[in-house]
This record gives C-alpha cells, structure tokens and sequence, in this order.
C-alpha cells in the first residue's frame, strides 16, 4: 500500500537531516585533531597461509569468534580438520553446527560463504538476530553442558565455568554478564575495528584463492570480482568504510597498519530511523526493497528540475541531486494551497478557517496510511486536496536510501582525496540487509564515482558481516599465545 507523507513532515525530516550533514560536513578538510584520531597498530601479520595461524589458534583452544552488532551476530567456527586432534567440546560443538543450516528462528548457517582452506581447515560462518541474544544462549547452554557430559574429566570442562569466547563488536560489553549468568561463558572483549581489519585483511592476504571483493555496476546491478591480493596487485593504501547505524571511515596503509581518520553520524540507523518515521515501515529488509523498486526523482528535486535536463551546471549532471525531498517545492501547487498562502499574510486564516483545517488534517496524517487516498504503484507525485504531498512507499524509500548513500559516499570520497587513496572498501551491517537488494551497493557505486569524477572505486566484500568475528579469534588466539 501506498503512502501519503505530509509536507510539514518531508520538508522538517529534511531540514534536521541537511542541518546535521552540514554540521559533519564542517570539519574543514576533513582533518580531525590529534586528539580526536584514534590511530592504533595491529600485530604483523607472519606470511603464512590463513590456515596456520587458524590451526595455531585452535591448537591454544581458539576456535571460534563471536561479533555482536546492533542488530546482527556473527559467529565464526573453525574446524581445523581430521588431521588435528580435538577436544570433547570442540568436536560436540563441531558436530552441532554443521548438522545444520538453521538454528532457532533467526540463526543460519551460511553454506555457501564458508572458507575452504589448506590442510582440510574449514571456516563455518553463522548468523543470527541480536534480538534474539536470549533463546542463543539458551541453545548455547544446552549443547555446552552436553559436551560437559560427553567430555572426559581429564579435559578440564567443568559444569560451572564452560570457558572462553573471544568477541568483538558493541554487544561484547552490553551481554558480558548474560554470557556468564546463562551459559556459563566468559567473553573476552576485543576492540571492534581492530578486529575489523584484522579479519578483512587475513583474508585478503592468505584467502586461499577466493575472490572477497567486487564491484557493482550502478546501472545493471551486475557484480565483478576485484583482485585484492597477488604479484602486481597494490592493495594498500585503502580506504574502508564501515556502515553500520553510524560510519566509521578508517585508512588502512598495510596489512599490519590501520588508523580511524574520520567518520559521520548518517548511517544506516540514519536510514532506518527516518524511514520508520515517513512510512511506518519496522523491517529493515522491507525498506530496502521497497527502495529497490522506488524512484527517488519523485521525492528529490534533481538539477535537471531546475535548469533542465539536457543542462549540466558547476560540474553537476542533471541528475544530481539540488534538494534532498525538495521535490514538493517544485511541484505545480493545488488550486488549495491558495489558502495556504495566505498564511504569510495571516489575512484570511481566521476568517475561512482553511490553512487551520488544512494544518489539522495534515497532523492527524501523519505516520498513517489512508488507502483511499493512495497513489497506484508508479502513480506520478504530488499534493493532496488537503495540502499533503503524496509520495508512495516506494518512493520514499528509495530517497532516504539515497540521501544516506550519497553523503557516506560524499565523505569517503572527500577522505580518500585527502589521503591520496583511489581504492574505497565498503563494509558493515547496512550492507548485509535487504534480503539480496543491492540497492545500497549501485547507488555507493554511482556516488562514488560521481563525486569523485571518476577518480575513486567503490568496492564491496563476499563475506561481510564476519570479518570481525574472524578478526576476534585470531586477535584471541594471539592473546593466548602470548599468555
């Protein structure tokens, strides 16, 4: 269904979003101080193959790493293969995971990405909704007590402390006590983009061959791999922006080298937020497709629509955007909105009664759906007898999406030029939504291109969601070798 967005509603969302890009868009030239640059340097990697340093870690008892976002958790398993030997609870924990594809109503197993590596090392990659933290740590207390039964006393499990679990990401703090109190287990916390990049970097270094990066083609959607590691491929220096509810922008100089540089409050909770807000939509996957299907020319005011569209002014193309939700300025006004403007004047207003009815009937719909009044799917945008604009779902989905892509886009671009970087790696939960929509993929990749005049690539990642996970049990796995 349809659904009409009162213009108050559009015109005030804009104003306190284009008021908050502003506001990040003030750092100068992007040069943060000293003090607000969090640089931080990860442990060389040793050229080995991935395989080893798994197998080295499992070996220390580290085979799995845990990530718990705001929304999604990323669980890494390692199975180091039947040439290495493996304990009661390994081996239970092993055989739970992959005798399945599904867990609960929300975890998956997702075949089709896990790692195949040297020496039979196999890397098991597990999903699952945050919200559903509680019935996880019902199913891990389960199968870790039967792996206690099932273990000889010798092993050292005991039935009150169950071990470790090395974890990154905001929940590994927030569920630090859950962990304890209903499962038994401990989680050692690790620094969230230390384990980002570490993770992604593993696999871009010793990935066994695999291809984890690609690039999306803005108009066709269609998807082509990009050599990240090999003789003559220069990877480093990046840039990677992580999208989750806010961005992180972060420059990664080496496998070994990795400083935060910058980064935005417009994200995907941006996204979502404003979203819920103009539609009543609560499924993140929902938003995306719908934006997939929607065209945001009918929200946003273009350049075109002010200079015409065989015009290009100060660089910009016609379609670029002039206005995000602009579009209802630009509109042909209703023979109703005479009343409207008197409002200025405030001559007329009491005496018809109009603008005051008008502005009450504009409150009353906002955030509802009227299916009287909806627009037909591709139904042309515009304004209401009663003075509200109509925009469909669709529509509106698809100009927040944009408004949110293009200013991360905007700002990875501006970085990568302070930098002198050409290459921009897109990762993060916002990424991993959308039920197979690339929506937020095309429209990264026309951006980046656009604002960066063809200069910068956007690239994006096979695996993503798990290379914090990954990255939090080598980052543990080295923490215990030296212990």
């Amino acid at each position: 269904m349809d659904h009409e967005t009162p213009l108050g509603y559009l015109i005030a969302a804009a104003c306190v979003v284009v008021s908050t890009i502003a506001a990040v868009l003030m750092f100068g030239s992007w040069r943060m101080s000293p003090a607000a640059v969090a640089a931080t340097a990860v442990t060389e990697e040793r050229a080995r193959a991935l395989s080893d340093l798994l197998l080295e870690a499992a070996g220390r008892g580290t085979f799995m790493g845990l990530d718990i976002g705001g929304s999604l958790s990323k669980l890494v398993i390692v199975d180091p293969g039947s040439g290495s030997a493996k304990s009661a609870l390994m081996a239970k924990i092993l055989a739970f995971v992959t005798g399945r594809a599904e867990f609960g109503q929300t975890g998956r197993r997702d075949e089709h990405l896990e790692l195949r590596l040297d020496e039979g090392v196999v890397v098991h990659l597990v999903r699952f909704q945050t919200r559903r933290m509680a019935g996880a740590l019902a199913l891990a207390k389960e199968q870790l007590r039967a792996a206690v039964h099932a273990a000889p006393a010798a092993s050292g499990i005991g039935a009150g402390e169950l071990g470790e679990l090395n974890c990154t990401g905001g929940g590994a703090r927030k569920f630090e006590a859950s962990f304890a109190e209903r499962a038994g287990l401990r989680l050692r916390a690790h620094d969230e983009l230390t384990c980002l990049v570490r993770g992604l970097t593993s696999l871009l270094r010793h990935g066994g061959g695999t291809s984890e990066a690609f690039t999306v083609d803005p108009d066709d959607g269609s998807r082509a791999p990009l050599a990240m590691a090999g003789p003559g491929v220069d990877v480093y220096p990046l840039v990677l922006v992580n999208v989750g509810s806010g961005v992180s922008i972060v420059l990664v100089e080496g496998p070994g080298t990795w400083r935060r540089v910058s980064g935005t409050p417009i994200g995907g909770g941006t996204f979502f937020g404003l979203t819920n807000m103009l539609t009543g939509l609560t499924s993140f996957d929902t938003m995306l497709e719908l934006a997939a299907r929607g065209d945001h020319t009918r929200v946003n005011l273009t350049v075109g629509d002010i200079y015409g569209e065989g015009e290009s002014v100060y660089g910009l193309r016609p379609d670029h955007i002039a206005a995000n939700f602009g579009k209802p300025l630009a509109e042909t006004r209703h023979p109703t909105d005479a009343v409207a403007g008197a409002r200025d004047g405030r001559d007329d207003v009491a005496a018809s009664g109009g603008a005051a009815a008008g502005d009450a009937a504009a409150a009353a719909g906002v955030g509802e759906q009227d299916g009287s009044e909806a627009a037909d799917d591709g139904g042309a945008a515009g304004f209401l007898p009663d003075g509200r604009f109509r925009a469909s779902q669709e529509d509106v989905c698809a100009a927040t999406l944009v408004l949110v892509t293009d200013q991360v886009a905007q700002a990875a671009v501006l970085t990568a030029r302070q930098h002198g970087v050409r290459r921009v790696l897109f990762a993060g939960s916002f990424l991993r939504h959308g039920g197979g929509s690339d929506a937020p993929h095309r429209r990264l990749s026309w951006a980046v291109s656009a604002w960066s005049g063809g200069r910068s690539q956007a690239a994006f990642l096979r695996r993503e969601g798990y290379y914090g996970a990954l990255g939090a049990l080598l980052v543990g796995g080295e923490a215990a070798g030296r212990e």
